[in-house]
C-alpha cells in the first residue's frame, strides 16, 4: 500500500499504536479485512442521513403531544437559548446543514493531515468527535438548549463526519487499485389524496388522511434509501468498465432529463413515473459519491487522494447551504404567491437541471494531469524504500500479519460483524418500502 511519509528528520523509533507506521501491513495480510472496517465506520456516520426523524419529536419536547410554540416574533438567536417553548423544525433543520458544511470543511482542512497521520489515528479522532458530539447533543436535549445541539452534533459531529468519511475511502483506494469503483414532503404535496385513492388536494386533507399519506411517504423515503445504497455499488462498478468521465456524463445527462420530467409526471398524476425518476436520481447520488474517489485517483494517483477528496467535498458543503435555500425558500415564496402545492417544486427542478448542465460542461473540460506533476521513477522508488525502512524500524506487521497469512476466520468474522447490521437494516427498509406499494 502506497503511503505518504512523515517529513524526513523525524524520529523513526517505535511508533505508537495509532501512528501510520503501525498500519503498514506485513507479508500475507489479506486485504479483504479492510472493507469491513471501512463499512463499520460508514454505517456509524451514515446515521446523519436519518437525523430528520428526530425533528418532529424534538419540536414537541416540552409540549409532548403538541408543540409549545415560541412567540412569533422570537428571533433565532433567542430560540437558541430559550427553555420555555419548543424549537421550530426549521431551526432544528439547521443542525442538518451544519453536519454537511462541517463535513466538507473538515475534510478539506484535515485531509492532508489524514494522509500523513494515517487512517487509524484519523478514525479514532473521528469517533471521538462524532460520539462526543452526540453526548453534547443529549445534554442539550436534557437542558433544552438548542445551541448545544448545534455545537454537539452540528459542529463537532460534523468534523467527525468529515474525517470518518475520507479516512476509509482513502484507505480502500490504496488497497484496491484494481477495483476503485467498488428527502418525502414533495411526494405528499404533489400527489396529495391520490396516494390514498381520493381526489382531495393536500391542503384539504383531514388529520386522518394526512397521517395515512405520511406513512406512505415514509415508505417512499425508505425506497429512496435502498436506491441510494444500491447505486453506490451499481454505478461505481459500472464506472470501472465505462470510465469515470463517461459515467459522470451519464449522471449529468440522465439526471437532467429526469429532473426535467418530474413536473410533467406530477402534473399528469403519474406516481409510477415520478417515483421511478426520483429513485434513479437517488441511485446516481449514491453512485456519484462512490465513484468520485476513484475519479480523483485516476487523475492524481492514490497517494494524496484523501487530501484532494477533502477539498472536493467543500462543494458538497456549499450545496449544504444553497440546497435548503433553493428548495425551502422557493417553496415558501411560491406558496405565498398562491401557487398550488402540487406546483411549488417545478421551478426548483428546472434550476437543478441548469446546475447539471453546468456540471456536464465542467466534466467534459477535464483533461489528464500534466506529466510534469508526476513523480519520477527515482522519486517513487525512494518513497517505497523509506516506507520499507520505517516499517522495519517500528516492527510493523508483528503478529498474524507479519508471521503468516491472515487467518480466514478473522476475515469472515470481520464481514459478519458488519454484514449482520447491514442485512437487518436492509430488511427493515424493505418492510417500510413495501408500505408504499400497498
Amino acid at each position: 500500500m502506497s503511503a505518504v511519509l512523515e517529513p524526513m528528520g523525524q524520529s523513526t523509533g517505535a511508533a505508537g499504536w495509532l501512528d501510520k507506521e503501525r498500519t503498514i501491513a506485513g507479508p500475507g495480510f489479506n486485504r479483504w479485512l479492510v472493507p469491513p472496517a471501512a463499512l463499520a465506520i460508514h454505517l456509524c456516520i451514515g446515521m446523519a442521513y436519518g437525523f430528520s426523524v428526530f425533528w418532529l419529536p424534538l419540536s414537541k419536547a416540552i409540549g409532548v403531544t403538541t408543540s409549545q410554540a415560541c412567540p412569533a416574533d422570537m428571533s433565532l438567536m433567542a430560540e437558541l437559548f430559550t427553555t420555555t417553548c419548543d424549537w421550530r423544525i426549521s431551526s432544528l433543520g439547521w443542525m442538518y446543514t451544519l453536519f454537511f458544511v462541517l463535513l466538507g470543511c473538515s475534510a478539506a482542512l484535515w485531509g492532508g493531515w489524514l494522509e500523513r497521520a494515517g487512517p487509524r489515528k484519523a478514525g479514532v479522532v473521528s469517533a471521538l468527535c462524532w460520539c462526543g458530539g452526540l453526548v453534547i447533543s443529549a445534554l442539550g436535549i436534557y437542558s433544552h438548549q438548542l445551541w448545544l445541539l448545534w455545537l454537539g452534533s452540528g459542529v463537532i459531529g460534523g468534523i467527525g463526519l468529515g474525517l470518518g468519511y475520507i479516512s476509509p475511502v482513502s484507505t480502500l483506494i490504496k488497497w484496491f487499485p484494481d477495483r476503485r469503483g467498488m428527502a418525502s414532503p414533495m411526494l405528499q404535496e404533489v400527489f396529495g389524496g391520490q396516494l390514498i385513492g381520493v381526489t382531495t388536494v393536500f391542503s384539504e386533507l383531514d388529520k386522518g388522511q394526512l397521517a395515512a399519506i405520511a406513512g406512505i411517504a415514509a415508505g417512499f423515503t425508505a425506497l429512496l434509501s435502498l436506491f441510494n445504497i444500491g447505486g453506490r455499488f451499481l454505478w461505481a462498478s459500472a464506472s470501472d468498465m465505462l470510465g469515470r468521465k463517461t459515467t459522470y456524463s451519464v449522471f449529468f445527462i440522465l439526471g437532467g432529463l429526469l429532473y426535467f420530467s418530474i413536473p410533467s409526471s406530477a402534473a399528469g398524476g403519474s406516481q409510477l413515473l415520478f417515483v421511478g425518476a426520483v429513485c434513479i436520481i437517488l441511485s446516481m447520488y449514491g453512485g456519484c459519491f462512490a465513484t468520485v474517489p476513484a475519479y480523483l485517483a485516476d487523475l492524481f494517483g492514490t497517494q494524496m487522494v484523501g487530501a484532494i477528496h477533502g477539498r472536493l467535498l467543500t462543494a458538497w458543503a456549499t450545496a449544504g447551504i444553497i440546497g435548503p435555500v433553493v428548495v425551502n425558500y422557493m417553496r415558501e415564496y411560491q406558496i405565498g404567491l398562491g401557487l398550488p402545492r402540487a406546483q411549488v417544486y417545478n421551478q426548483t427542478m428546472y434550476i437543478l437541471v441548469a446546475f447539471l448542465v453546468v456540471g456536464l460542461i465542467c466534466n467534459l473540460m477535464i483533461r489528464p494531469l500534466n506529466q510534469k506533476w508526476f513523480m519520477t521513477p527515482d522519486e517513487l522508488a525512494h518513497e517505497k524504500h523509506l516506507a520499507h525502512d520505517r516499517a522495519a524500524a517500528n516492527e510493523v506487521g508483528a503478529g498474524a500479519a507479519g508471521t503468516g497469512r491472515t487467518p480466514t476466520v478473522l476475515v469472515a468474522l470481520g464481514w459478519t460483524a458488519v454484514g449482520i447490521p447491514m442485512v437487518w437494516g436492509v430488511w427493515r427498509t424493505l418492510g417500510s418500502a413495501a408500505k408504499f406499494f400497498q
